[in-house]
């Protein structure tokens, strides 16, 4: 596979290829990844990275599509959560931070959409 790009396997590790679609990585002139959230029932996932890489599978990773950022932040964490059908998301956010505050542990540095 390519140096730095989105990769997929379908038989535990054994071979990988380039994952297709419009996400653009480092590999394709793109950003840096730094993070990635899966759901493997549904196919469902997400990953992010440097200026504002918010991009979106369906289909197990096998194809990627950018969605609409409105920051150009540096993004290090996804996380979904469920939706009506079980397996899908609902919404998602992306973190540039995290910060514990007192018993609240409040969350600084973030963007949420729904899906």
């Amino acid at each position: 596979g390519a140096e730095r790009a989105l990769l997929l396997t379908t038989d535990s590790g054994g071979n990988w290829t380039t994952a297709g679609g419009g996400c653009k990585t480092e590999a394709n002139g793109g950003t840096t990844i730094r993070g990635l959230s899966m759901h493997e029932a549904s196919g469902y996932g997400f990953v992010v990275g440097d200026r504002g890489l918010v991009c979106q599978t369906m289909d197990a990773g096998a194809t990627w599509t950018p969605l609409a950022s409105t920051s150009s932040t540096n993004w290090y964490a996804v996380q979904q959560w469920g939706g009506s059908i079980p397996g899908t998301p609902a919404e998602v956010c992306w973190l540039s931070g995290v910060l514990a505050s007192g018993a609240t542990g409040t969350i600084s540095g973030y963007q949420c959409q729904s899906v």
